[in-house]
C-alpha cells in the first residue's frame, strides 16, 4: 500500500484545504523551519492512526484525507466534539475501520519504533544501554511474545498445579468415602446373613401347620367327647329322677289298712322292693359317674393338649411376627445397602475419572514445564533473537556500505542478562560508544533501517508500510546526502520513502524522487 496524496484542512500549519501529491517511490520534502514540513508528516500520521505523538487535534473542522493506491482512501474529520473516520468501503463501526487500517499499516507503536526516524529518535536505539537495546529489539522482532507466552505458560502451570493438587485432595476424600461406604455395606451384609441364620422360616411354618392340624384334631375329639358326655348325661337323667323319686317315696312309709282293725300298717315287702331298686339305681348311678369322670378326664387331657398346642403355635407365630418385623428392617436396610452400593459405584467412577484426570493433569504439567523451559530466555527466545541479530547486522552493514562508510558492526547479545552490545570494525574504536559523532550517526540510521527490515520480516509491521526519515539528511555532508538518497531509492523497491529535510540538495535525483518544496510562512 503506497500513499498517493494528502489533503489537509485546518490542520496545524496548513489551514487549506491544500493537497500534496506524494511520489510512489521517494518523496523529498524540503523547506526551512516553520514551512509546515512537520505538519505535513503529522497530517499523514493522524489520517492513518488518528494519533499524534506530541499533541492532540482539537480544532473544529480539522480534516485529513489520505488517498492511497489501489483505490483506497482514509478520510478523518474532527467536528469539535467527536472524531470520525471513513475508509470508503461502506458501512462499519470505527473499531472495524481502525482494525482494517492497522492490517494495512500496522499499529502506530510498531510503525514508530521501526519506520519513523526523526532527528530526536535516530540515536534512541544505539545510544541506549545494553538493557534498553534488548527491550527495543524484543519489541521490534516480536520476541516480546515469548515473554508474554512464558507469563501465560507460568500462569497455566500454576493453574494446572493448583488443579492437580485439588484433584489429589478430592481423590483422597473419595477414597475415604469409598472405604466408609464399603465398610458399612459389609457390616449390613453380615448382619443380614446372621438374621437369616437365626431363623428357619420354612421349617417354622411347617411346624405351625402341623401344630394347627393337631390342634384341630384335638378340638374335634374334645367336641366329640363333650357331645358324647352330653348324650350320656341325658341317658342318666331318668335314673337320677327315678332315684330321687324312690328316695322321696322311702321317706314316706308305705302303709296298708288292717283287715281286722282298719288301722294303717307298714307294708314291709313293698319297702324292701323299693330299697332293692334304690340300691340297684345307686350302683347304676355310681357306674354312670365313673363313666362321666372318664369322659371328663379325657376331655381334660385333650384340653391340656390343646393348650400346649396353642402355646406352641403362639410361640411359632410370635417368632414368625418377629421374623416379619426383622424382614421389614432387612428390606429397609437392603434399600439402604443398595443406596450405599450406588454411592460406592458413583464414588468408584468419580475416583476413576479423577485418576484419569490427575494423570492427564500431570501430563499437562510436564508439557507446561517443557514449554516454560523452552520459552525461558536461554531457550527459544535466544535462538529466535540470534537469527534476527544476524539479519539486522547484515542489513545495517549493507546500508553502511551504501553510505560509503568503512564501518561494519557486530551485534552481540546475552539472553540471560538481556543485554545487547554494538561492536564496530573498520575503525579504531571497538565499541559504538567510542566511535566519533559522525560515525555514530551513520550507525544509528543504518541500525534503524535494518530493524525496520527485520520487523517487516517477522510481521510486526507490514512489508510495504511507508518509511519516514525526518531530518536524517541534515546531519550528513553532501556526499552522505547523495548516498542516503540513493539508499532511499534502493529501499523504495520494497516500501515508499518520505525524506524530510531543511536543506534542498541540488542533486540530479532523477524520476524516482518526487520533490515537495515548502516556503516559510508569510
Amino acid at each position: 500500500m503506497k500513499l498517493k496524496s494528502i489533503e489537509l484542512t485546518k490542520f496545524l500549519y496548513h489551514t487549506g484545504p491544500v493537497v500534496f501529491d506524494l511520489g510512489p517511490n521517494v518523496t523529498l520534502i524540503s523547506g526551512p523551519n516553520g514551512s509546515g514540513k512537520t505538519s505535513l508528516l503529522e497530517g499523514i500520521i493522524w489520517a492513518i492512526w488518528g494519533f499524534l505523538p506530541n499533541r492532540p487535534v482539537r480544532i473544529e473542522g480539522t480534516r485529513a484525507k489520505l488517498t492511497c493506491t489501489e483505490q483506497f482512501q482514509i478520510d478523518r474529520y474532527f467536528n469539535g466534539r467527536t472524531e470520525t473516520v471513513d475508509i470508503g468501503k461502506g458501512a462499519g463501526g470505527k473499531r472495524r475501520v481502525e482494525d482494517e487500517i492497522a492490517s494495512l499499516f500496522g499499529t502506530y507503536q510498531a510503525w514508530a519504533r521501526s519506520l519513523y526516524v526523526t532527528g530526536k529518535n535516530v540515536s534512541y536505539f544505539s545510544s541506549g544501554n545494553a538493557s534498553t537495546r534488548w527491550d527495543h529489539l524484543e519489541k521490534v522482532t516480536g520476541a516480546i511474545r515469548f515473554k508474554e507466552l512464558q507469563k501465560v505458560s507460568a500462569e497455566d502451570l500454576g493453574g494446572l498445579n493448583q488443579a492437580f493438587q485439588s484433584t489429589l485432595s478430592e481423590m483422597d476424600k473419595l477414597k475415604d468415602r469409598l472405604a466408609r461406604a464399603k465398610s458399612i455395606f459389609e457390616d449390613k451384609r453380615r448382619s443380614r446373613e446372621l438374621i437369616y441364620d437365626d431363623f428357619n422360616e420354612p421349617k417354622l411354618r411347617e411346624d405351625l401347620k402341623v401344630l394347627e392340624a393337631e390342634l384341630d384334631r384335638v378340638e374335634a375329639q374334645k367336641t366329640e367327647l363333650q357331645d358324647a358326655l352330653s348324650e350320656f348325661e341325658k341317658e342318666v337323667q331318668p335314673l337320677l329322677r327315678e332315684h330321687r323319686s324312690l328316695e322321696e317315696t322311702l321317706q314316706k312309709t308305705i302303709y296298708k289298712l288292717c283287715e281286722l282293725c282298719g288301722s294303717r300298717v307298714p307294708v314291709e315287702q313293698k319297702n324292701a322292693d323299693l330299697k332293692d331298686r334304690l340300691l340297684a339305681l345307686k350302683d347304676e348311678i355310681v357306674r354312670a359317674k365313673e363313666v362321666k369322670n372318664e369322659f371328663l378326664e379325657e376331655i381334660h387331657k385333650l384340653s391340656e393338649s390343646g393348650s400346649r398346642l396353642l402355646e406352641e403355635s403362639a410361640d411359632i407365630k410370635r417368632t414368625l411376627r418377629e421374623l416379619a418385623r426383622r424382614e421389614e428392617v432387612l428390606a429397609e436396610e437392603e434399600q439402604w445397602c443398595l443406596a450405599q452400593l450406588k454411592e460406592i459405584w458413583t464414588a468408584q467412577k468419580l475416583l476413576t475419572d479423577l485418576t484419569n484426570s490427575s494423570e492427564t493433569a500431570n501430563d499437562r504439567i510436564l508439557v507446561a514445564k517443557d514449554v516454560s523451559k523452552a520459552l525461558a530466555p536461554s531457550g527459544a527466545p535466544r535462538r529466535y533473537l540470534r537469527q534476527y541479530l544476524d539479519r539486522i547486522a547484515r542489513y545495517a552493514n549493507y546500508y553502511l556500505s551504501a553510505l560509503g562508510s568503512p564501518i561494519q558492526i557486530q551485534l552481540t547479545a546475552d539472553s540471560l542478562e538481556k543485554a545487547l552490545e554494538i561492536r564496530t570494525s573498520g575503525i579504531q574504536a571497538e565499541k559504538y560508544e567510542h566511535a566519533s559523532g559522525g560515525q555514530q550517526r551513520r550507525i544509528d540510521l543504518c541500525l534503524l533501517l535494518a530493524m525496520a527490515e527485520a520487523a517487516a520480516e517477522v510481521g510486526t509491521i507490514p512489508k510495504d508500510a511507508p518509511l519516514i526519515l525526518d531530518e536524517a539528511l541534515d546531519t550528513l555532508d553532501a556526499e552522505g546526502v547523495e548516498s542516503l538518497i540513493f539508499l532511499a531509492c534502493d529501499i523504495a523497491s520494497r516500501r515508499q520513502v518520505l525524506l524530510v529535510s531543511h536543506a534542498d540538495p541540488s542533486l540530479p535525483l532523477g524520476a524516482q524522487v518526487h520533490r515537495i518544496r515548502l516556503g516559510a510562512r508569510a
